[in-house]
């Protein structure tokens, strides 16, 4: 645990002595709402001193404890505290727990680190460090620019998971009710506790692919863009790799969301066919893919019952599985209902 950040002090996870935050200044927050740093950006830059006073801030608040425990420190071994200039204002980054207590303590000039920065309003902070090379900028600009499409795929990744296995238990449910219907049941479903453990697991499943696609993707873009700039190509050959690459990621994207329907779809049908006391089930081969496992071909032509719990032993595998549980794979199981099937 880092004592100095603003976001990880002792107190942090802790219920918040909040206290108005003196040096928060609402046009900060406009200054910087566009801006994209991290702490790469400010690690080689210069320290300087400079008045405490002209420092802004655009976070309204601070933790009255922090502001404590931190003004019992010596100011001269706490790292800087980093800044950015925007139109002429200092705004703090990181460091707004330092700057109060240094206020509290009576210092008037404390150590910084300043990013100086341009084209604010609406854009990036695009500034160069006295030692950073034009490729190093470039590098750090990628980087900020993939910790923003990093945090948006992040922050949408749970609802859409969420959605897509909803939507998958949805149809899972009406198929089951249909095929009871059918045979002249008539069930009413409930999320139980045991449906509710399957549609957990298959949204956090869903989740990591989703986060996984975007974390190969953009890691691919500052790869291509940067293997360009040292070799001196252009623009038509960085846009003809990316368009390459983004067909690639579709592919492979659209596979996972195949493949993740099958498998959320199997593992719902089980659920639901267990709760009603359905134990057996028999296997259906798609035969929509364009390579079918023939194990998988024979089993659909033999019309293999399985049990529902424990699954059908495929002899190419060399252990029990379910349908739609490899990759790639279309099958499916009919419930086999006692007395009608």
């Amino acid at each position: 645990m880092d004592v100095w950040s603003d976001n990880s002090a002792p107190f942090a996870r802790q219920v918040p002595f909040l206290d108005e935050n003196p040096f928060f200044d609402a046009e900060a927050i406009g200054l910087t709402r566009d801006l994209e740093t991290g702490p790469e950006d400010f690690s080689a830059l210069p320290v300087v001193k400079v008045p405490l006073v002209s420092l802004r801030s655009a976070q309204p608040e601070v933790n009255s404890q922090e502001v404590e425990l931190l003004s019992s420190f010596d100011f001269q071994v706490m790292p800087p505290i980093d800044v950015v200039r925007v139109e002429g204002v200092l705004v703090i980054r990181e460091g707004n727990h330092r700057a109060v207590a240094a206020l509290q303590t009576g210092i008037e000039n404390v150590r910084v680190r300043i990013l100086e920065c341009k084209h604010a309003r609406g854009g990036q902070c695009m500034s160069l460090a006295q030692d950073e090379s034009p490729a190093d900028a470039l590098r750090r600009v990628i980087k900020r620019l993939v910790r923003r499409w990093l945090r948006r795929f992040d922050r949408m990744a749970t609802q859409l998971a969420a959605y897509f296995t909803q939507s998958i238990a949805s149809r899972s449910t009406a198929q089951l009710k249909k095929i009871l219907k059918d045979a002249g049941w008539t069930v009413e479903f409930k999320m139980t506790a045991a449906m509710r453990d399957v549609v957990d697991a298959a949204v956090h499943a869903n989740v990591q692919l989703i986060k996984s696609i975007p974390q190969q993707y953009l890691g691919q873009v500052e790869q291509i863009v940067m293997q360009s700039v040292q070799a001196g190509r252009d623009l038509e050959y960085v846009s003809d790799e990316l368009q390459g690459r983004l067909g690639v990621t579709k592919r492979r994207a659209a596979l996972i969301a195949r493949d993740q329907n099958n498998k959320v779809s199997a593992a719902i049908s089980r659920a639901r066919q267990i709760e009603i006391g359905i134990e057996q089930a028999v296997w259906v081969h798609s035969g929509a893919g364009k390579e079918p496992r023939p194990s998988h071909v024979k089993a659909g032509r033999d019309r293999v019952r399985y049990n529902v719990r424990d699954g059908w032993l495929d002899p190419h595998e060399g252990r029990n599985i379910l349908p739609g549980e490899l990759i790639s794979c279309r099958c499916v199981g009919r419930a086999v209902v006692p007395g009608f099937s």
